[in-house]
C-alpha cells in the first residue's frame, strides 16, 4: 500500500511538472506572436513617419525656395 501512495505522489508530481512545461511552451509561443505584432505595428508606423517627413521636406523646400526668390 505504501508504494501505491508512493508511486500516486511521484507520477502526480512529474504530471503536474509536465503540464507546467507544456504551459510554459504555449505562454512563450503566445508571447512570441504578439512580439511579431507588435513589431510590425512599428515597421508600418516608421513608414508612415517617413513618409510625412518627405513631405514636409518638400513643403519646407517650396518655402524655402519662395523665400529665396523675393
Amino acid at each position: 500500500m505504501g508504494s501505491f501512495f508512493s508511486n500516486m505522489i511521484g507520477y502526480g508530481t512529474a504530471g503536474i511538472l509536465f503540464g507546467l512545461i507544456v504551459i510554459d511552451g504555449m505562454w512563450s509561443r503566445h508571447n512570441e506572436k504578439k512580439i511579431n505584432e507588435i513589431e510590425k505595428h512599428d515597421e508600418r508606423i516608421d513608414a508612415e513617419l517617413k513618409g510625412i517627413s518627405k513631405k514636409l521636406d518638400l513643403i519646407m523646400n517650396h518655402f524655402t525656395i519662395k523665400g529665396m526668390d523675393k
